[in-house]
This record gives structure tokens, sequence and C-alpha cells, in this order.
């Protein structure tokens, strides 16, 4: 039995093809597809401003975890649209803004997203420090609980402070993209699948060239031993023959000097040729007596 293994039959091979086309397709577009979306929630220009067409912004608290079809849990990705001065002016309850607020366990400024439960009138307690109020959905559970709890989930801000308005979610996204906008998840998620893709079609190309080359190299080889062959057996028919083949007939003109001399040289070729098949011949002969006489000997040997 064969040691070799078996090659791949055609279905099979066409199968497997498809599957690793497929995977490469499937790697290119998750990378593509995270790498936009981690560019859009880049949250905001160099300034720290909104970007003017669509942000994308991973939730990083559940200050807005509720019950109105609107909330959304921590580790979701909201879609934020900046907000103009004017369009500022015409906010109203209910809506959900983007504003910026100081963050003193990270010491920095940071963006919340919460809903507006009240505009400021002139006349209201708060009318000198806002504009609007806002509270997060998560503050609700607090109101027969322990109403005090509700000042935490509240801002008082002016519209200077209001950056946009929230235009939807997609669920469980925003924590994956955190997740990935970390070095090392970025490296091992983004950058390691898409450079093995690179060295793998490398590989493939580097060996379909190589495989064409072969290919062509032993093309060649056939085809100019096919015409060696083609010319040893010319040559052949010449020499045995005296002439060349039937299809080639020699012409009737007289010989000049070179084909005299050319002439002789097959005529040369064929004598030694034939003296190399006597000299066979009588080495056939003496090996044959030899046997004979060998066998005699034998015989003799036994008679005695």
């Amino acid at each position: 039995m064969s040691t070799k293994q078996s090659k791949l039959d055609p279905k099979t091979k066409k199968t497997l093809n498809a599957v690793i086309i497929a995977i490469q397709v499937l790697i290119i577009v998750v990378c593509i597809v995270f790498s936009i979306v981690m560019l859009v929630s880049s949250m905001g220009n160099k300034e720290g401003e909104l970007n003017d067409i669509i942000n994308l912004m991973p939730v990083m608290s559940d200050s807005m975890v509720g019950d109105n079809p609107d909330s959304f849990n921590i580790d979701d990705l909201i879609l934020v649209k900046k907000l103009s001065d004017e369009d500022k002016q015409n906010l109203k309850v209910g809506d959900i803004v983007t504003f910026k607020v100081y963050d003193p366990s990270l010491k920095a400024v940071i963006y919340k997203s919460h809903r507006i439960v009240k505009i400021c009138q002139e006349g209201d307690p708060e009318w000198n420090k806002c504009d609007v109020v806002t509270q997060g959905d998560a503050a609700q559970k607090y109101i027969d609980q322990d109403p005090t709890k509700i000042a935490n989930y509240q801002d008082y801000l002016r519209y200077s402070q209001i950056e946009g308005i929230y235009t939807g979610k997609i669920p469980k996204v925003g924590g994956a993209i955190t997740f990935i906008k970390q070095p090392a998840a970025f490296f091992g998620l983004i950058v390691t699948p898409l450079a093995l893709l690179l060295i793998y079609n490398i590989v493939v190309i580097v060996r379909g060239v190589t495989k064409a080359k072969d290919e062509k190299h032993k093309a060649e080889l056939e085809e100019s031993e096919a015409k060696h062959r083609a010319e040893m057996d010319e040559l052949k028919a010449m020499i045995m023959g005296g002439s060349k083949p039937a299809d080639t007939p020699q012409p009737s003109i007289p010989l000049d000097d070179k084909e005299r001399e050319e002439e002789l040289k097959k005529q040369a070729i064929a004598e030694y040729l034939a003296e190399q098949e006597r000299k066979a011949k009588e080495e056939e002969i003496k090996r044959k007596a030899i046997e004979e006489y060998l066998a005699s000997q034998a015989n003799n040997n036994d008679d005695k």
C-alpha cells in the first residue's frame, strides 16, 4: 500500500476553498466595521467637541437604566447628533441630551447623556443657575424609596454645556468597543488577524507564481525533449537508411563538396555502427562456444 497521502478530491477542495474565502471575508468585514465604529466613536475632534455628522458613544454607567423605550444600559452604544445653538432653544422635556461635566473621581471633563425633566422658566428656583434640568432614568427607582438620592442623578445645565441629542442605540456594542480600544485587545483582535491574513495571501501568491513558473519550465522542457527525439529519429533514419525520411526525399541535383563530405561522414558512422554490431555478434558467438565447451567437459566428468 502506498505511504503517500491521497490528494483531496475536486469537490472537497472546492468546499475547502469556499470556507477559507468566507473566513477571510468575515475577518476583513469585522475588522473594517470595528475600525470605522472606533473612529466615529472617538468622542469628538481634537478640541473635544462632537463631530458634525454622527457620534457613537459607549455607555460607561447605568444611570440611564429604566423602563422607557429609549432608556439604555451600560455597555450599549448610543448615537448622538450634534446640536446647533438654534436647536438647543427648541429642546423639550423628555429629550435625552449629551453634555460635558467635570467628574471628580476621574479628575477630567466627561460626556454624559441624561433626559431633560424640566425646562427652567423665569421665576423658577433654578432660573439663576440653569436653563434645563436633566436626570438619569435610573433615578426613578428612588422616588418611593429614598427621594434624596434623586439629586445624585440630576444636572443643572446651561444651553452652552449641551453638545448633542440622543438619536438611537446599539445594544451591547459599546462594551465591545471599549474593550477593543485597549492596546492589547486592539492588537490581538484587529492587527493580528489582519497580519495573519496578509501573510497567508502572500504565501498563496508566491506559491501560485512558483507553480506557474514550474509548469512553464516543465512544458518548455517537454517541448525541447520532443524536438530532440524527433531530430535523433531523423538522424537515425538518415544513417541507417542512407537517406532522409520518406516524407523528405533527397534532391536529385548533383552533390557539391560539402554535401559529399556530409555523405562520407554518414557512411563512416554507418560503418562504425556495423562494426560494433559485428563485434557484438562475435562476442556472442565466443560466449556460446565457451558455454558449450564447459558443458561438454562437465558431461565427460560425469561419464568418468
